[in-house]
C-alpha cells in the first residue's frame, strides 16, 4: 500500500515542479540600476566663444581678449603712390585693459580681395608715410591711430578680407567712411581722449593760405636738413605724450615731422 501511494504522489509532485518553473520564467527581470543615463546629460557649461575667432563686418569694433585692445576701422580712402594706386586703412585703437600695451605687439595687418582671396601687397613708403604703426606704448584708457596702405583699388575693397592677428573683418570696406558720417552704421561711438581734444583744437590753425610757404620737415626718416614739403598741408600736430614732438598729420592722410609742429 505504501509503495502504491508513493507512485500515486509522484505525478503530482512533477506537476507542481513544472508549474513552479513556468512562474519563474514569466517573472520580469529586475530593473537595471545602471547610471548610463547620467552620461547623456548635456554639459551645464558652454565654452565661451573667443572674440578673436569670428568674422566681423567692416564697421564692427572688436576687443582683443589677449590684450584688451578695442580696434575699429574708421576710414578707407584711395591714394596715388609711386607704386601706383592704393588704399589706406585707418585703425583706431583704444586700450580697455588695466595694463600697458606694448607697441611691438601690434601685428602687421593682411588684406585679401575677391572670392578667391587674392593677397594684397602692403605699401612701405617713407615718402607717403606708410605704414604708420603704433607709435609708443598705449597706457590704459589711451588711444592710438594706425594706418596701413595696400596696393589695391577702392573697387577691390568692395569684397575684401582684412586680418589683424586673429581678428578678421570681411565685407564692403568702401562704406566704412560713409557709415561713420551718417547714422553710425553699427560702429561704436568715438571715444574722445585728451589727446584727441588737443589735436582737434590744432585743426585748421595749421592750414596755410594759398600764398603761404609749404611746411618744412620730413615725410620719411630724417636725412639731412629739413626741406620744404611742397604739396603738403598740415592738418594737425600730434605731440606728447602720445607722439614725438613735431609729429605732423597732413591733409592727404600721411604723417611726417615739421618744424611748425615742433615749435608749438
Amino acid at each position: 500500500m505504501r509503495l502504491r501511494a508513493a507512485f500515486a504522489l509522484l505525478p503530482a509532485a512533477l506537476l507542481l515542479a513544472g508549474c513552479s518553473g513556468d512562474n519563474s520564467a514569466d517573472t520580469p527581470p529586475p530593473a537595471s540600476t545602471s547610471t548610463s543615463a547620467s552620461a547623456t546629460t548635456p554639459s551645464e557649461t558652454t565654452p565661451k566663444r573667443n572674440v578673436g575667432e569670428g568674422v566681423y563686418k567692416p564697421t564692427d569694433e572688436v576687443v582683443s581678449e589677449t590684450y584688451g585692445i578695442a580696434t575699429r576701422i574708421t576710414d578707407v580712402f584711395p591714394i596715388d603712390t609711386r607704386y601706383g594706386p592704393g588704399v589706406v586703412i585707418t585703425f583706431d585703437l583704444r586700450n580697455e585693459s588695466d595694463e600697458i600695451f606694448q607697441d611691438y605687439n601690434w601685428p602687421t595687418p593682411s588684406l585679401s580681395t575677391g572670392e578667391r582671396g587674392v593677397p594684397a601687397e602692403q605699401i612701405f613708403s617713407g615718402e607717403d608715410g606708410l605704414p604708420q604703426p603704433v607709435s609708443g606704448n598705449i597706457p590704459p584708457g589711451a588711444s592710438r591711430v594706425v594706418r596701413h596702405g595696400f596696393e589695391v583699388s577702392m573697387e577691390d575693397m568692395t569684397d575684401a578680407t582684412l586680418s589683424v592677428g586673429s581678428i578678421i573683418w570681411r565685407g564692403d570696406f568702401t562704406t566704412v567712411g560713409e557709415s561713420s558720417e551718417t547714422s553710425g552704421g553699427g560702429q561704436a561711438p568715438v571715444v574722445t581722449t585728451s589727446a584727441t581734444v588737443e589735436q582737434t583744437r590744432s585743426r585748421g590753425s595749421q592750414s596755410p593760405s594759398a600764398s603761404s610757404p609749404p611746411p618744412v620737415g620730413f615725410t620719411g626718416a630724417p636725412n639731412g636738413d629739413p626741406q620744404p614739403l611742397v604739396g603738403k598741408v598740415i592738418d594737425y600736430c600730434m605731440g606728447p605724450p602720445m607722439y614725438q614732438p613735431g609729429t605732423t598729420q597732413f591733409t592727404d592722410g600721411t604723417t611726417g615731422w615739421t618744424q611748425e609742429c615742433a615749435g608749438q
